[in-house]
């Protein structure tokens, strides 16, 4: 990453992909770690930050990516196979959505459908709204809407799913 503001460059992750987000502020960057964790860095001074954490402070027990960061650096949005995020995830070996509130130390998982049901089909590519309160991904869970039918030779259609999050206020 280069800063043109202070002339510096620097290794964000150490990998060649770009499994990485900037703040809308500019002062943290999220990425992909070499343990497959999802960590928020400020650009100037401060502690690096774990987002994949369960709220009971937990580290994700299974690979998580495509970092997403609100434009404060509050809450992060990341993709996760990790089961033990949320206590209520059964959906094994299915990726869902997280959003880590580093204010409150609150994992969410926002990748449910309508009647707050897992999904039956992988979630993917988050991004979150500059106030955190939208996260829009993509999903193949059939379950969150009803798919439409893909033309011969097309695996299937994925479907953009928004959800509204409401971060607890004042960091409760």
């Amino acid at each position: 990453m280069y800063d043109r503001d202070r002339g510096t460059s620097f290794e964000v992750n150490g990998f060649t992909e770009p499994d990485y987000a900037l703040s809308g502020d500019g002062q943290r960057v999220a990425y992909r770690d070499g343990f497959n964790d999802i960590e928020v860095k400020p650009l100037v001074g401060g502690l690096t930050l774990r987002a994949t954490v369960s709220s009971d402070g937990v580290r994700a027990s299974d690979a998580s990516f495509n970092p997403a960061i609100s434009t404060d650096g509050r809450l992060c949005a990341f993709s996760s196979q990790a089961p033990n995020l949320v206590s209520d995830d059964s959906n094994q070996n299915v990726t869902d959505i997280f959003v880590h509130d580093f204010a409150s130390e609150q994992t969410t998982r926002v990748s449910l459908g309508p009647s707050d049901q897992q999904g039956d089909g992988f979630s993917f590519s988050s991004s979150i709204s500059g106030d955190g309160n939208t996260v829009v991904f993509d999903s193949e869970a059939g379950n969150f809407v009803q798919r439409l039918e893909a033309p011969l030779g097309v695996s299937g259609v994925l479907v953009m799913s928004v959800r509204r999050f409401s971060p607890p206020v004042d960091g409760v």
